[in-house]
């Protein structure tokens, strides 16, 4: 299966974060781990903001349609690694909710986040964002490197 890992820097939100959380969280629950393409398109409709800064995609049915479409062409020992790096994934942005709520004088970050992009599926997922990938913190004084 063809894949690419890059990085790329994202400026966001607390709730930006945490949305795109959600949203890679569910479709790893109502993807990999359920099967349910209407579970998935339902969870995915409350964040329907953040779908193409994390997945590339822009609506849940073509996010769902990707995920299913991908999950039916990977191998199983495939599936078990990428499950494993959304995972990951969902657990490095976990750790950056948590620093920014324990510091609320930031309004945006700039962060260095690693995706794994499946070209044939225009679908991507993030992979690593840790909190030593923070490049740049905002305040109501500006940008902090």
């Amino acid at each position: 299966m063809k894949s690419r890992e890059y990085m790329e820097t994202l400026t966001i939100n607390l709730q930006e974060l945490k949305d795109m959380k959600y949203a890679q969280n569910h479709v790893y629950q109502d993807g990999f781990r359920n099967r349910n393409k209407d579970g998935l398109i339902s969870s995915l409709s409350t964040v329907t903001g953040i779908l193409t800064t994390i997945f590339n995609l822009p609506t849940p049915l073509i996010v769902a349609d990707a995920v299913f479409s991908l999950l039916a062409a990977l191998a199983p020992n495939e599936k078990d690694v990428l499950g494993r790096q959304i995972v990951n994934g969902v657990s490095d942005m976990d750790t950056v909710i948590e620093w920014f709520e324990n510091n609320p004088q930031y309004d945006l970050i700039k962060i260095k986040m690693s995706f794994l992009e499946y070209p044939d599926y225009d679908m991507r997922f993030v992979t690593y964002g840790n909190t030593d990938r923070i490049v740049a913190a905002h305040t109501d004084g500006g940008w902090q490197y």
